[in-house]
């Protein structure tokens, strides 16, 4: 029996070993995510979002056309609200279900084309980058526009190829990240030119190409008039007010407490991708889809920057969140094509759980650290303040959205300062950013009022001091 032959032997007898390793270790980063999920720690977006699944359908669909954010991931939430009823935990699902997901496409789908490497590189990246695990149970629409973008991209690759049924996933899984994000269906829209840029090259069929165009309009068409105005809207009146520079959106892929890292990460993903395009020759499919991956994550970083220098701020960095799972994917991928991959692919995955793993440990702890503090402040409010009373915040997100899901049902207003008109005979609370000072304890004693402090430091998605005002005896 000759050398090959008994290589051949030997990776089949080891195939069966990483595959199962590969399961278990994306249990493992199920697991340490799933039990994130208990806590009742929520800043303002996501009281937003819980918010909006604990009113009715239509009256969602109303207010979500005139935001900024299509309503696939309301109803989600909305769906598992009414099944599971109202504990943090069912909230995050929203996030933790989408997460699972991915975690089986990993071991599934991208294991059995790409090869262990990439499904490794691919598990150590969305279990414990920075950006992953913030978006990984967070109660808003960036976990579902992930996987959805992830979902599309891949289903290009199968369109190139030819598969079978792919235009219809394509399709899919296009109008469920159209239907998630406005950035996701922008990131969508490049994989649709790249289908075009095919077709006119005679690489793909035209007829194939109009036919997944029109099904999508088909599909999109009950939101699109919206898209309009809603962009309109945005750009009249929108409360961004920075553009993030592109080196920091570069960073954000590969986000890190160690710049370095990240950038490197940006670096060996260009220099991999470059590599598999050169080789063409070897796999023009695949050199194809990842020119395409590496052309929509830039163009996303790009038109976003472009459109806000040209119009006003209408782009943050949690917004390209959904296309980093295109950029991880290149990478892990493009691994898979190299001669070194059996090197290059325990070394980044290494150096990552290296950066990535005591970041997450802290994480971890911190949540814990702050959810006991959420739940003692939470308890002392709901003791503590009356439906008849009244709430005056100094903090925005309290007002927007906190005060009515920590302590539902009381009066809340936003203002500037402690000295506002008071009425007689209601019992008046402070919900303060920071301690009283002296001047404003001396505003409030000369109209008659006097602040006991209740909480100090509490935590209700914002960091609180609360303040009870009682009139003075005379």
């Amino acid at each position: 029996m000759n050398k090959t032959a008994l290589k051949g032997i030997g990776k089949k007898k080891t195939e069966p070993v990483f595959h199962i390793s590969a399961c278990v270790y994306a249990a493992v980063i199920f697991a340490s995510h799933f039990m994130r999920i208990f806590d009742n720690d929520f800043w303002g977006d996501e009281a937003y979002s819980i918010g909006m699944a604990r009113i009715g359908f239509g009256e969602m669909l109303k207010i979500t056309a005139s935001d900024v954010h299509p309503p696939l991931y309301y109803s989600l939430l909305m769906l598992l609200y009414r099944i599971f009823g109202d504990h943090g935990w069912v909230y995050h699902l929203a996030a933790i279900i989408p997460f699972t997901v991915v975690l089986v496409f990993a071991v599934t789908s991208l294991y059995k084309r790409f090869g262990k490497e990439a499904a490794f590189i691919f598990l150590t990246l969305i279990g414990f980058s920075d950006n992953a695990v913030i978006y990984n149970v967070e109660v808003r629409m960036y976990c579902l526009a992930f996987m959805f973008v992830l979902l599309s991209y891949y289903s290009l690759y199968r369109c190139i190829k030819g598969e079978k049924r792919a235009e219809v996933f394509f399709v899919l899984f296009s109008l469920g990240a159209a239907y998630s994000h406005y950035y996701a269906m922008l990131a969508v829209a490049f994989f649709y030119l790249a289908l075009f840029v095919r077709a006119v090259r005679k690489k793909y069929r035209f007829g194939r190409f109009f036919a997944v165009c029109i099904a999508t309009v088909a599909g999109y068409l009950p939101w699109l008039i919206q898209v309009i105005t809603t962009f309109g809207r945005t750009t009249g009146d929108y409360w961004m007010t920075e553009i993030p520079g592109v080196k920091d959106l570069v960073k954000y892929f590969f986000l890190s407490g160690n710049k370095w890292y990240s950038y490197a990460m940006f670096l060996c993903t260009a220099a991999v991708a470059l590599i598999c395009i050169l080789k063409r020759k070897h796999d023009a499919a695949k050199a194809s889809w990842i020119f395409w991956g590496l052309a929509g994550c830039l163009g996303v970083v790009l038109t976003g920057e472009l459109v806000s220098a040209v119009m006003r701020p209408v782009f943050t960095f949690r917004f390209i969140y959904p296309v980093v799972s295109v950029m991880w994917l290149v990478l892990a991928a493009g691994v898979s094509e190299l001669k070194i991959r059996g090197l290059l692919a325990p070394v980044i995955i290494v150096i990552s759980l290296i950066v990535y793993v005591p970041s997450f440990t802290d994480t971890v702890r911190y949540e814990r650290y702050i959810d006991e503090i959420c739940a003692d402040t939470a308890a002392d409010l709901r003791s503590m303040v009356k439906e008849d009373d009244i709430i005056l915040t100094d903090g925005s997100h309290l007002d927007w959205t906190l005060i009515d899901y920590y302590v539902p049902g009381t009066a809340h207003e936003l203002v500037e300062s402690v000295d506002n008109e008071y009425e007689e005979g209601r019992t008046y609370y402070l919900f303060w950013s920071e301690p009283l000072t002296q001047d404003e304890i001396k505003v409030l004693d000369e109209k008659g009022l006097t602040a006991e402090e209740k909480i100090r430091n509490g935590l209700i998605g914002n960091w609180v001091n609360v303040y009870k005002l009682t009139v003075k005896m005379t």
